[in-house]
C-alpha cells in the first residue's frame, strides 16, 4: 500500500513512508519515544527502512533513533551535515558506523525512488547556517497524484534559500516547520 502517517509522538516528529513494500521513516520522535515507534512500526508491518532520514540533530527529531536502528535493517540513512555535541546524537552516530550504513548527505535538486513513489531534496539549500533547525532535510515526496512537504524545524531562513533555488514547493500536505512556530511558515514559503 502507499500511504503517509504522521505519528504521534507528542511534541516531537515521526513520519512514516510506505510504496509499494518500500519504507522510509523521517525521524524517529523523543528520547524516550523509541519503543513506542518501533512498535507503531511493527504494527504497520514495516521489516526494514529503505531510508531513514534525520531531518536534523535536535532531540525530539532522533530521540528515538537508537531503538529504531536496533530494530529494524536500515538501507540508507540520509542526514545533514549538521553536528551536535550531544550524548544522543554521538550513540546515533556510533550506531550507525557499527552497522556500516550508507550515508548520503542531502544535496538539493537529488531525487530517489521509494517504489513509485518520487522523494525530490530541497533543502537545506545552504550550509552555513547558525541554529541547526535550517540545516533540517526538506523533502518533497510524490505519491500518485498527491504531494508531501516535509520540512523538519527548517526556518524563515532555510525557507527562503530553498525558494530561491526555484524549486517547486507547491504540494497538497504540508507538514509545517519547526512544529508550527512563528519561526517558520513565512509568508513567501
Amino acid at each position: 500500500p502507499r500511504a503517509v502517517r504522521f505519528l504521534g509522538v507528542g511534541q516531537a516528529d515521526s513520519i512514516l513512508v510506505c510504496a509499494d513494500g518500500e519504507t522510509m521513516l523521517v525521524d524517529g520522535g523523543d528520547i524516550g519515544g523509541g519503543d513506542a515507534v518501533v512498535d507503531y512500526l511493527k504494527s504497520q508491518g514495516v521489516e526494514k527502512l529503505d531510508y531513514l532520514v534525520m531531518t536534523h540533530p535536535h532531540a525530539d527529531h532522533i530521540g528515538g533513533m537508537p531503538e529504531v536502528l536496533e530494530a529494524f535493517p536500515v538501507g540508507t540513512v540520509i542526514l545533514p551535515d549538521a553536528e551536535a555535541a550531544t550524548k544522543l546524537y554521538t550513540r546515533v552516530l556510533e550506531s550507525i558506523f557499527e552497522k556500516e550504513l550508507a550515508v548520503q548527505q542531502p544535496i538539493p535538486g537529488d531525487s530517489f525512488s521509494l517504489g513509485e513513489a518520487q522523494c525530490l531534496i530541497l533543502g537545506p539549500a545552504a550550509l552555513d547556517y547558525e541554529g541547526l533547525n535550517n540545516f533540517s532535510v526538506v523533502l518533497k515526496v510524490t505519491l500518485g497524484d498527491t504531494s508531501f512537504l516535509l520540512t523538519g524545524d527548517a526556518e524563515a531562513q532555510a525557507e527562503q534559500d530553498i525558494l530561491d533555488t526555484g524549486a517547486d514547493v507547491q504540494a497538497n500536505v504540508l507538514k509545517v516547520g519547526h512544529h508550527g512556530s512563528y519561526t517558520s511558515s513565512s509568508q513567501a514559503f
